[in-house]
Formats: C-alpha cells, sequence, structure tokens
C-alpha cells in the first residue's frame, strides 16, 4: 500500500491483511524491530534491512513500525528487544564464531542478533575511548593496557594497541597531515602461517617474511575498508567451489560489480551472504545468492556528547592523527577471548571451519601517494617491509566480559512515540 511518501509501506499492508484474516479477535504483535549493528542478515523492503543501521536509523524505523501497528488498530505491540544479547547467534556469521560456547565472551558486531536492543551493552574500552581523531583519550588508559608498535615506517610517527571483547583500536600519529585525497594509509594484519602478498597495494613496496590474511586500508569515503587475502576468504571459500558452490568462479566475474577483487587492488572486499541461492522445487520461488561488503569502514565519531555521533563509525582523522577501531571477525578472528584465528584447512565436510591459536597479530603499515597507484601508477618508494622483525600484538585469555550500558539514540525515539500514541 503507499506511504505517502511515492513509496509502499508493506508491512502495513501486511498488518491489515493479517487482521483482516482474524477480525473476531484481539491480535498482537508480540515481536518487531531491527537492529543497529554492522552485519546484516536479511535485506527488507523499504530499507527495512536486519542490520546495517546505526542508531537513529534504529530508531526511526522501530518507531514508524509502533506506528503502523497501531494505526491498524492492534490490540499491543512488544519491541525486539529491551537490550543487546551478545550470546545471539545469526545463520550468515555462525560458521565462522568458532568455538560456539564461547560467543558470549566477545561481541561479534557482524552478528546482527545480537544488537536489537535499545540498551546498548558496550565493550570494555567503549566509555575509555572514542574514535574522533583525538588520543588524549588514550593517556588515561592503564599503561598496561597500551601496546606501542615497535616497528619502523616512513611517514609513521608511532602507532599504540590497545583493545576490548568488540574491538582492536588503533592510534596512530603521522609525520605529516593525513589528507585522503592525496594519499592512503594501508595496515596489513598477519596472524597465522599463510596469506597472501598485496602487490597492486604495496605500489613497489617489498613485504618479506610472511604473507597478511587481511589489510586496512584508509581514504576516501567509498574506498576505506578491511579487505582479505584471496586464499583466506571465508566468503569465497564457503560460499564456492570449495563450498556450497553458489559462487560464479572468479574469472566469470572479472572487471564486473560482482568481481571480488577491490578496484585497483588484490585483495578480496570482505563480504556476508544475505540470501542463499534457492530454487524449486527446494522453495516455490527462486531466489538469487546476494551477498553485501560488510568490510566498509564508516569515517566518523563515536562520541555519545557529540551532535555528529555515529554508532557504526569505525575511524577518524585530524591533522596527523588517525584513530581506529577494527572488529575482530574482520581481522580473521572466531574468538578473540581465546585467540582462536580461522586457517586455512580445507573445510570439513565442506561446510565447517577449523580454528587455530594465534600468537597475536603484527602489523605493518605503509602510506602509498595516489600516483603511484592504479593503472598508470608510478611508484616512488623501493621500502622493505619484513614481518618477521614485527612483534606480535598479543593479550591475556578472559574468561570475564567486561561491558558497561548505554541508552541508545533509538530508546529516545521509542520514548518519544510511546508518550505521544493517545490511549486507544
Amino acid at each position: 500500500m503507499p506511504d505517502g511518501n511515492g513509496g509502499y509501506n508493506t508491512y502495513k499492508a501486511y498488518l491489515r491483511k493479517l487482521k483482516a484474516e482474524f477480525d473476531d479477535m484481539p491480535i498482537m504483535v508480540t515481536e518487531y524491530g531491527v537492529p543497529s549493528s554492522i552485519g546484516i542478515s536479511h535485506h527488507g523492503p523499504g530499507g527495512k534491512d536486519q542490520g546495517g543501521h546505526d542508531e537513529r536509523e534504529q530508531g526511526q524505523i522501530d518507531a514508524s513500525l509502533t506506528q503502523d501497528i497501531y494505526d491498524e488498530g492492534y490490540s499491543g505491540a512488544i519491541l525486539f528487544m529491551w537490550q543487546d544479547e551478545w550470546f545471539k547467534k545469526t545463520w550468515n556469521t555462525m560458521p565462522f564464531e568458532i568455538p560456539a560456547d564461547r560467543r558470549s565472551f566477545w561481541l561479534n558486531v557482524l552478528t546482527n542478533e545480537k544488537m536489537f536492543g535499545v540498551l546498548a551493552m558496550q565493550p570494555g574500552k567503549a566509555e575509555q575511548i572514542a574514535i574522533d581523531g583525538d588520543l588524549s583519550d588514550w593517556d588515561k588508559i592503564p599503561e598496561d593496557e597500551i601496546y606501542t608498535w615497535p616497528g619502523n615506517a616512513p611517514g609513521v610517527k608511532n602507532m599504540r594497541l590497545t583493545h576490548d571483547e568488540a574491538y582492536l583500536y588503533i592510534g596512530m600519529e603521522l609525520e605529516e597531515a593525513f589528507d585522503p585525497a592525496q594519499s592512503k594509509l594501508f595496515i596489513g594484519a598477519d596472524t597465522i602461517p599463510g596469506g597472501d602478498i598485496p602487490e597492486k597495494e604495496l605500489a613497489g613496496r617489498t613485504l618479506e617474511g610472511g604473507a597478511l590474511e587481511t589489510l586496512i586500508q584508509l581514504g576516501n569515503e567509498d574506498e576505506s575498508q578491511v579487505t582479505i587475502a584471496p586464499s583466506y576468504d571465508f566468503h569465497r571459500r564457503l560460499y564456492g567451489q570449495e563450498g556450497y558452490w553458489m559462487l560464479p568462479e572468479e574469472q566469470e566475474v572479472k572487471g564486473t560489480a560482482d568481481d571480488p577483487v577491490v578496484p585497483d587492488g588484490t585483495f578480496h572486499s570482505w563480504k556476508l551472504a544475505i540470501s542463499l541461492l534457492m530454487n524449486p522445487p527446494d522453495t516455490k520461488f527462486a531466489h538469487p545468492f546476494v551477498d553485501e561488503n560488510v568490510g566498509m569502514l564508516m569515517r566518523g565519531t563515536t562520541d555519545t556528547a557529540s551532535p555528529d555521533f555515529h554508532s557504526l563509525a569505525a575511524w577518524q582523522y585530524a591533522d596527523q592523527v588517525v584513530e581506529m577501531r577494527i572488529p575482530w571477525m574482520l581481522l580473521g578472528f572466531g574468538d578473540p577471548s581465546s585467540l582462536q584465528v580461522l586457517d586455512y584447512s580445507p573445510l570439513k565436510d565442506k561446510r565447517d571451519f577449523s580454528t587455530i591459536t594465534a600468537d597475536g597479530i603484527r602489523l605493518v603499515p605503509w602510506i602509498v601517494d595516489r600516483s603511484e597507484l592504479g593503472e598508470s601508477a608510478n611508484p616512488i618508494s623501493a621500502e622493505t617491509m619484513n614481518l618477521q622483525e614485527i612483534e606480535p600484538y598479543t593479550w591475556e585469555l578472559w574468561e570475564t566480559a567486561i561491558y558497561s550500558e548505554r541508552l541508545k539514540h533509538s530508546y529516545y525515539d521509542m520514548q518519544e512515540i510511546f508518550q505521544r500514541l493517545p490511549e486507544p
């Protein structure tokens, strides 16, 4: 049915049809809502996806659904849900959360099911570090919780690391002010033996002593993301020829929108499946395979006191400072609380991944001038970087999760509509 804004409100149409079927009894909607998560499990009509929303979008959608339920004369409604629940699971990240019985020890922000609440259950550093391009709050964290990167890299003055139940935090000071229009910042991540060399992203530099599982790249908004080594790519291993065989071969999609390789790069986009390929007679209608790039890193601030607060912000820069928080799963961790990283072994029964205990994570940064990238690249650096010369950042295993509670922006949207709706 028309929504009055040139589109259609399929949820309201569903409510009206359901009520017409049972017009002789009161009806309640006992579960409705959307999550404020990076990860997405399904696309919904009208942008009401199961994930991919920040807290403000979550509140707007939840409030609109509440209005629809009220307008259609329902007897009541129960919003799903009051608080975030770290132990929850979702079909498209379950294969990567290993071991499964340790889900509650960490927060995987790629799992949408964990983040339906209007009360945020925040990881341990959320009230200590705001991603805003200002590292002064890092100085207030106990020294034994901060690791200073011991390596040397041209253009990098220093780099500090810390972590909590949801993220690896990186705070960098560069020699010169960072300008995404002029350069790109790369940070390679090595966790276990194996991996690939990002030849194009290195732009003439040499990487020795190992290879990378994942690669953080920061630049313009449409290119800032975590990418994954082709040989390590969970998504293609699970849904390609090694697993379900739902993805076309890489050469078939080369140069198209479905090409897993990032533009002008070597590594793959970090994707999650949103819908699986299904055909009759297994289903009534045919469903195509759909996936989503969840590795994109949004620039913004997580400072809740700022009018520019964005709950999904992952990085920010100001002059010579670059600050970021990277979700554990994007770095290959199946369970950071026990240092479990997905490995390269063949899938068991073509469905199940295995993990290995990592020593930690080795990070190697480099800064590339944009003239060094692309087809007409003009490399100007012959720098050699050796991963074995870099001590890994590691941490003590944890058996207790540290968290704090905060009312989300969506809470206040729900408060407003519940106060505004008149008694029936």
